[in-house]
């Protein structure tokens, strides 16, 4: 039922498509399919937030946050960079992809049994402490390594516009190239710390505050960068993962972690999109996007 009200807000929101500039175009895209997902969404839910945390969903809301959601937003540049025709061109696609997930979910192979028991596997405590920190340590040792160890240089760079840092990669790369690779290990810090605060009883209460900050070091180090995709794997993994460790009986919690990471996420996004192109540190100081 929930494919089937979604399928049909896409048919009805792409007859209703309309606008006098390209972003009200745009624009009235976003309303469509946002109506759409979120009727959607009320389908699937059936007083279960659980319900909600699955692949296919993260998928579609991922692929709305990407490229429709600030259309929702005044959006004065955009007409000044694309034309309506291009626009026009590019919407239908917009549909059709929502709609290709929203009936390719349905086909999707179950996993192997094997991976299904490995999912379901419970880590030891301490090995998921040593899982995350290797993760912390591993994801900005790179960083650190272009700047000497020089934390507070380190810091610096990371309120400063894209692209600026000394430890972006070059065209061709060097042997430095290896651990901007390695350093992707950082994505996996996220959803251990969810498993690690479902599962909080394990642990100590100085652990906790040790994973809670490297958490917060992790989310804040992606929005200061400006990176939307990025805060949005950090804050999905870590929920989907806090939802599958955490009890059945803790409801209440679940959807209080889901809507408070939907709304840092709504929030966060709407500042990132004024300063991802001047850095964080001159939005502080007053500059603003042109």
């Amino acid at each position: 039922m929930a494919t089937f009200v979604l399928l049909a807000g896409l048919v009805a929101g792409f007859f209703f498509v309309g606008g006098e500039t390209p972003s009200a175009l745009a624009r009235s895209a976003a309303i469509g399919i946002g109506a759409s997902l979120l009727v959607s969404a009320l389908f699937d839910y059936r007083r279960n937030v659980r319900n909600l945390v699955r692949t296919d969903f993260m998928a579609l809301a991922a692929l709305y946050f990407l490229t429709l959601f600030e259309f929702l937003l005044p959006q004065p540049n955009f007409d000044l960079m694309v034309g309506m025709e291009e626009t026009a061109a590019a919407l239908p696609l917009c549909f059709l992809a929502f709609a290709g997930i929203a009936v390719g979910r349905h086909w999707a192979p179950r996993p192997h049994h094997r991976l299904r028991l490995t999912l379901r596997q419970e880590f030891p405590p301490r090995l998921l402490m040593l899982l995350f920190w290797v993760s912390i340590i591993g994801g900005y040792a790179y960083q650190l390594v272009a700047v000497n160890f020089d934390v507070g240089l380190w810091f610096d760079y990371t309120l400063s516009p894209r692209f600026s840092q000394p430890w972006g990669r070059g065209r061709l790369g060097d042997w430095r190239a290896l651990l901007i690779e390695l350093g992707m290990i950082v994505n996996l810090a996220p959803p251990i710390a969810g498993i690690i605060l479902a599962r909080r009883a394990d642990f100590g209460r100085a652990a906790l505050v040790w994973v809670g900050l490297g958490l917060a070091l992790t989310l804040s180090t992606a929005f200061v960068s400006g990176t939307r995709n990025v805060l949005a794997t950090y804050l999905a993994t870590f929920t989907v993962a806090y939802a599958f460790s955490l009890p059945h009986h803790r409801r209440r919690e679940l959807l209080g972690v889901v809507i408070g990471s939907a709304t840092a996420l709504l929030l966060s996004t709407v500042v990132m999109l004024e300063f991802r192109n001047i850095g964080f540190k001159n939005y502080l100081d007053g500059y603003r996007s042109g």
